[in-house]
């Protein structure tokens, strides 16, 4: 199974993982929605995941606004690739498979053995809830 997973908001991560291996690990600052809709569509094309994975926003008025757009991008990816666009709660993955809800970047970055950025460890964590979880 491949899994294109992606941590939205201001600073974006993006995990793509193959049977559970990491094939691509990215981190990138939002420059504006044409230029993400062509970054996670040419992904999509390249790697040809069997699923897109993202985070939720769950925070402040602006983040939640910010980020649905983005979200609306990946469903839209997801869409013309006739594949699942899947959200997740990072606080569930966090509890789930860390055992804490609140575990810190730190936790999430130690734990997927990450040291790219939190926003590739959270796409990494995605990932590897649902790959668990899901399947």
């Amino acid at each position: 199974m491949i899994v294109l997973s992606v941590d939205p908001g201001r600073t974006y991560g993006i995990a793509v993982l193959t049977d559970g291996q990491r094939t691509l690990l990215e981190e990138h600052k939002f420059v504006d929605i044409q230029v993400f809709y062509d970054h996670i569509y040419n992904l999509a094309n390249t790697y040809r995941p069997d699923v897109i994975i993202y985070g939720t926003p769950v925070r402040y008025t602006k983040v939640i606004a910010f980020q649905s757009k983005m979200i609306g991008i990946l469903d839209l990816v997801a869409l013309q690739h006739n594949i699942s666009g899947v959200p997740c709660v990072d606080v569930t993955c966090r509890k789930e498979l860390l055992g804490n809800g609140h575990a810190t970047k730190e936790d999430v970055m130690k734990f997927v053995g990450c040291n790219k950025g939190d926003n590739s460890a959270d796409a990494i964590l995605f990932a590897k809830y649902f790959l668990t979880y899901q399947e």
